[in-house]
């Protein structure tokens, strides 16, 4: 028997099974409804035309 036959589809097992349970994860934490949560508040307090000293443009704009 091959080995590549066993081999291949053990990985994408394993592949599939550690997206379901990362994301049976982040459901459970609520992390996904934290990240779109905190987006909001970050999109909510910044202000038009004002650089912050951790934006990502900061360095590049003078």
């Amino acid at each position: 028997m091959d080995i590549g036959i066993i081999i291949i589809p053990s990985v994408v097992v394993l592949i599939g099974f550690f997206f379901l349970i990362r994301k049976v994860m982040t459901w459970y934490w609520k992390i996904d409804e934290i990240e779109k949560i905190l987006r909001r508040i970050e999109k909510n307090t910044r202000k038009e035309g004002v650089i912050y000293s951790d934006d990502e443009n900061y360095f590049t704009e003078e």
